[in-house]
């Protein structure tokens, strides 16, 4: 529903294998964790801290590809 205003319900769960091709394809992901230590013990090699994704989003692309962990 790009462009209608509305909020895309377009949610799935994902493997890492297609994680992966959706990053390689510029999907962003993002850590369900705040910098600090709950992020650094769950990180995964590319992903952003959720407070880092906060303060992204004002100038991310409707179309964003997103990828929550």
């Amino acid at each position: 529903m790009a462009g209608s205003g509305q909020v895309s319900r377009d949610v799935r769960r994902v493997g890492p294998a297609q994680a992966r091709e959706l990053m390689d394809s510029g999907a962003l992901l993002v850590a369900a964790y705040r910098k600090g230590p709950g992020f650094n013990a769950n990180y995964l090699d590319g992903a952003v801290p959720y407070d880092e994704f906060e303060a992204l989003l004002p100038g991310l692309d409707r179309d964003q590809g997103l990828i929550f962990y």
